[in-house]
């Protein structure tokens, strides 16, 4: 019975030096490899402080915080015991550069564009994004200027605004994929929102957009111009609105350099009121789901986007274009118009040459979606959906913040589509 007692005291005081007296209390925090990031930056988003006990969760997260500022290509936390249970914890980083000049040529869906401009998401090295840029999409002009805060007063809470002048010619198609005419949509638009982290994992926010809407046919494409005058396309009429909505995000997409692993549900319900009597007020609300899987050793990274939109308006600049740019691959762009609709994207990316400052990426991608008068519709459909699906790859700098340059190349099934390639800036989600 002694011999019990005593193995069980002996234990006891193991476990007592192992879990209760063993914790580390933060001495000092050093950072190294910064060289225009203001350490701020960095020690906000840690989740301890000098004479803090040290936690290896506290650790773990901080780590995923930096990396999810997109401002470093690698980050690894070092701890260092010292004399009497301090600890000193270096954080060291590898910085991207970030002061980027726009420069993109694509295309897809039967249009090109061209923009050039510049941004800075770490200005004067305080992670504030400042912007600016100039768009040619096929025959009209566009232009936007834009601010983000992602630590507004310090704090997890981003703030931000968008002011833009905006011009697209939307061209018009049939079932059959059959140009039938189109217009000029032009819009000014100010936006003004804002969101809070209420934890990792729950962010929830809102916005304002002020729009000012207008259509022609001045820069339309020759041929779509003839085809709306021989068809006697009416103008859609021009409207204004102010529109408040509520955004709210579940999960959360971690960034490691260029893969991306996690999930996230996004959900966003706008309320249109008009200013003007030609304008109706209407309701939008979107839900999209993003999930993001990292495979074993070099096998790559697996993403899987689903999108769904319910629009109330009877007008064009209140619905939802879908077609080959940023939608379904392979289809001309805003080959399909509706009040709601649904889409699913995939993509397999896989690497075949991967260094500091150069990634080469093949990807295998599958996107398909549906339109109706509304959700249900839009889901229940007996028409068969549109679907793209094609192979492509992607230059990356991991060295270079946001350098993505990608190439696809698609082919269609279920509505006649171009099919063809298409190419731009950054993955397609």
């Amino acid at each position: 019975m002694k011999r019990v007692i005593f193995v069980v005291a002996i234990t006891f005081a193991y476990t007592s030096m192992i879990y209760g007296q063993s914790d580390l209390v933060v001495d000092r925090i050093e950072i190294e490899g910064l060289w225009r990031t203001r350490p701020v930056v960095v020690l906000r988003e840690l989740l301890f402080e000098p004479e803090d006990v040290l936690r290896e969760e506290a650790i773990a997260e901080s780590t995923v915080r930096l990396r999810n500022l997109q401002l470093f290509s690698e980050v690894a936390i070092d701890v260092t015991e010292m004399e009497n249970r301090r600890a000193l914890v270096t954080i060291r980083v590898v910085e991207k550069w970030t002061i980027i000049p726009i420069f993109k040529a694509g295309g897809g869906g039967g249009v090109n564009f061209l923009t050039i401009g510049a941004f800075d998401v770490n200005t004067f090295g305080r992670y504030l994004e400042l912007g600016g840029q100039y768009e040619r999409l096929g025959q009209t002009n566009s232009g936007v200027l834009w601010f983000r805060d992602p630590r507004f007063l310090g704090r997890r809470l981003r703030v931000g605004g968008d002011f833009w002048s905006l011009a697209r010619n939307r061209r018009l198609y049939d079932q059959d994929a059959e140009l039938t005419g189109g217009y000029t949509h032009s819009r000014l638009r100010a936006h003004l929102f804002f969101d809070r982290e209420l934890n990792p994992h729950l962010t929830a926010g809102g916005g304002i957009d002020l729009t000012s809407d207008s259509y022609s046919r001045e820069d339309l494409e020759q041929d779509a111009r003839d085809r709306s005058i021989a068809n006697g396309l009416p103008l859609p009429d021009g409207e204004s609105h102010i529109s408040p909505y509520l955004t709210l995000h579940l999960g959360r997409l971690n960034f490691d350099n260029y893969l991306v692993a996690g999930n996230l549900t996004e959900i966003r319900l706008a309320y249109g009121i008009a200013l003007d009597d030609s304008s109706e007020n209407h309701v939008m609300g979107e839900l999209s789901q993003r999930f993001f899987f990292l495979l074993p050793r070099f096998w790559g990274n697996i993403g899987v986007q689903g999108v769904l939109g319910q629009s109330t308006s009877n007008s064009p600049a209140f619905q939802y274009y879908i077609g080959g740019l940023d939608a379904v691959r392979g289809y001309f762009d805003g080959q399909f118009l509706s009040p709601a609709f649904w889409r699913l994207n995939l993509e397999y990316r896989v690497a075949s040459i991967q260094t500091e400052w150069f990634v080469l990426q093949h990807v295998f991608f599958s996107d398909v979606g549906n339109i109706g008068d509304d959700l249900y519709l839009a889901l229940s459909s007996d028409e068969h959906p549109f679907v793209g699906y094609g192979l492509g790859v992607r230059l990356i700098s991991p060295r270079v913040h946001r350098f993505n340059v990608r190439f696809d190349y698609a082919l269609v099934t279920g509505r006649d589509g171009p099919g063809g390639i298409s190419f731009g800036f950054q993955h397609f989600f």
